[in-house]
């Protein structure tokens, strides 16, 4: 799974990863919260 051409992930995406596999990088996090 290979993320790098795809900077801006879903609300549902990043809460996944954040439970499952602790794994968010923070600017997709920012992106998130500003949502």
């Amino acid at each position: 799974m290979t993320s790098t051409e795809q900077p801006m992930i879903t609300p549902q995406e990043a809460v996944q990863r954040t439970i499952e596999h602790r794994e968010i990088f923070h600017d997709e996090m920012l992106h998130v919260v500003r949502l």
